[in-house]
């Protein structure tokens, strides 16, 4: 049986991370992969865009890398995963991971390839309004509210919207982020009884 690829996708700061790491931490035939890992080094994006350096377009996205890793994986290979670090910019190395039967993909933009989705088994978008990304990005990023208005937000209205059309559930993130993460988990064993089946009482 093929592993059954599961994305997680929605704005920055609609909970995606948090969610699919809890999913994949209770979850003990998973792998976690994150779009996150998948950025071109930091001193090779020259995009800017109302006075700042633009972080949040696709174009600083190895997709072609990423289909590649979740095409092996889906087809029972190993796959060289790189490691992305936010704190020096660019990627710091790889690791030689194992398909399991349920891989998680989460990350902002994940659909703007639809090679990508195509990939994907089952898609959920977590779906926060405006106000709420812009107040949880000031809160976790400490962004200056300029770029968040300019960049982050017209970025997803123009890329990432879409990817809610493309998706088989659309859930309400902008509640406390337990709540959802129960929500998506309920969703996902009504969908694949016998591959989601949580580690006894950890979660």
């Amino acid at each position: 049986m093929k592993p059954v690829v599961i994305a997680v996708v929605g704005p920055s700061c609609s909970g995606k991370s948090t969610v699919s790491s809890w999913l994949s931490s209770i979850l003990p035939n998973s792998l976690h992969v994150e779009l996150d890992d998948f950025f071109i080094d930091m001193n090779k994006r020259m995009f800017f865009s109302h006075g700042f350096k633009d972080m949040d377009r696709p174009a600083n996205l190895k997709f072609e890398e990423l289909h590649r890793v979740l095409n092996r994986l889906k087809s029972g290979k190993s796959a060289s995963m790189p490691h992305y670090s936010k704190k020096v910019g660019k990627c710091v190395g790889h690791t030689m991971v194992k398909p399991k039967p349920v891989i998680i993909v989460e990350g902002y933009l994940l659909f703007y390839r639809k090679y990508i989705a195509d990939l994907c088994d089952f898609k959920i978008f977590m779906n926060i309004s405006e106000k709420v990304q812009y107040a949880r990005r000031e809160t976790t990023y400490h962004s200056p509210p300029a770029y968040v208005r300019e960049v982050v937000i017209p970025t997803f209205r123009k890329y990432g919207v879409p990817e809610r059309e493309m998706s088989d559930v659309v859930l309400d993130a902008s509640k406390p982020l337990r709540q959802v993460e129960y929500k998506v988990l309920r969703i996902l064993q009504k969908r694949y009884p016998s591959l989601i089946v949580p580690k006894v009482r950890k979660w």
